[in-house]
C-alpha cells in the first residue's frame, strides 16, 4: 500500500483551505483538529515560510475591496434576527488520508443585544451525533443592527463586537479505531498548546476527572502571540454580516471582520438557519406569524410547534 503524502499541516494548511483546495467551514476548530491529526497520521511539519503563507491565506478569507451603499428606503430585518439557532452535525473539512472533521454549532441573538456562539469539534460522525466533542470554542459579544443595503434584493446589515472567547478541551488524546482493528491516537492537548501556548497554562483536563478544561483566552492567553489564531480572528474584533430574516429563520449571505466584505456578499448563496423556536426581538410573535392576536395560548403553542 502506498504511504500517505507529506501534507503540510498547522497554519499552512489554512492557506490551502483558504485557496479552495480543501473544503472548510470553521477555521479555528479545523486548524487545531489538523494539528491533532498530525500527531497520529505523520503529516509534515510546516516551516516558517509555510506558516506565513498559512496566515496570509487566513487573512484572505477576510479581505475584499467591494463597496456597499446603505439606504433607508426599507425597514431592516433587525427585529427578526433574535432567536436561538442550532445546526445538525456536518463535515467541515475533508482531510486526505485521515478522518473527516465534524462540527456542531449553536448561536443566539438576544433581545438585549447579547450574542453567543459555540462550535464543537469531533473526529467522526458517531461522536458528533452523540455530542461527545473533543474541543469547543465559544465567544460572546454584543450585536447591533446597521440598516439595509442597496442590492438586487434588499439585504439587512448588522455587526457583532466580540468581547470574550473561551476554549474547552475534553480529552488529552482521542483514539480512533482503524479498518484493520488498530488504533490511531490524536494528541489533542499538544495540538491546542501549539496554537495557543497561553503562557504555559495547562490545557489538559485534570487526571481521573471527566470535567473538561475551560479557559478564557483573554485572561490566560495574552499577549496576542500566546494564541494568535483566536486573537486575530475573534477576540475584540467586530464581525460584519449581511442577512435576511423572518420569525422562523435567518439567511446569512456573508460574515467577515472586514466591513467591505461582510456588508457586500450579496452575490453569494446564503446559509440559512432555522430558529429552535420562532422569535422576535420585540412585539407579538403571533402577529408576525399571521396568527390572530388573542388566540388561546394552547392554539398559538401548537402553531409554533408546527413551524419550528
Amino acid at each position: 500500500a502506498s504511504s500517505p503524502p507529506r501534507v503540510p499541516m498547522t497554519c499552512a494548511a489554512m492557506g490551502a483551505l483558504a485557496q479552495g483546495r480543501w473544503y472548510v467551514r470553521a477555521p479555528v476548530v479545523t486548524v487545531i483538529s489538523l494539528l491533532a491529526l498530525d500527531s497520529a497520521y505523520g503529516f509534515a511539519a510546516a516551516d516558517e515560510s509555510e506558516l506565513g503563507a498559512g496566515w496570509r491565506g487566513l487573512r484572505q478569507l477576510l479581505e475584499n475591496t467591494t463597496t456597499v451603499t446603505r439606504t433607508t428606503t426599507r425597514l431592516a430585518d433587525e427585529n427578526f434576527l433574535c432567536g436561538e439557532y442550532r445546526t445538525p452535525c456536518e463535515i467541515v473539512a475533508k482531510v486526505p488520508w485521515g478522518p473527516d472533521l465534524w462540527l456542531s454549532k449553536q448561536f443566539s441573538y438576544g433581545s438585549d443585544r447579547s450574542y453567543t456562539h459555540r462550535e464543537r469539534g469531533y473526529f467522526n460522525r458517531t461522536a458528533c451525533e452523540r455530542d461527545q466533542p473533543w474541543m469547543q470554542i465559544e465567544y460572546e459579544g454584543i450585536w447591533q443592527g446597521a440598516g439595509v443595503a442597496e442590492a438586487a434584493e434588499p439585504t439587512s446589515l448588522a455587526s457583532i463586537d466580540v468581547k470574550s472567547v473561551w476554549m474547552t478541551l475534553w480529552h488529552r488524546e482521542v483514539c480512533l479505531e482503524q479498518v484493520d482493528g488498530g488504533l490511531r491516537c490524536m494528541q489533542t492537548q499538544t495540538a491546542i498548546k501549539e496554537v495557543c501556548p497561553c503562557n504555559g497554562w495547562d490545557w489538559a483536563p485534570e487526571m481521573n476527572r471527566t470535567d473538561p478544561r475551560k479557559r478564557n483566552v483573554g485572561m490566560f492567553c495574552m499577549p496576542e502571540a500566546q494564541c494568535p489564531v483566536i486573537h486575530q480572528l475573534y477576540h475584540h474584533h467586530i464581525h460584519y454580516l449581511s442577512y435576511r430574516a423572518d420569525a422562523k429563520r435567518v439567511c446569512i449571505l456573508e460574515t467577515s471582520t472586514d466591513k467591505t466584505r461582510g456588508w457586500a456578499g450579496f452575490d453569494k448563496e446564503p446559509e440559512c438557519y432555522s430558529k429552535v423556536v420562532p422569535a422576535l426581538c420585540r412585539g407579538q410573535i403571533a402577529r408576525a406569524l399571521g396568527l390572530r392576536p388573542g388566540l388561546p395560548v394552547a392554539l398559538i403553542s401548537a402553531a409554533l410547534a408546527s413551524l419550528a
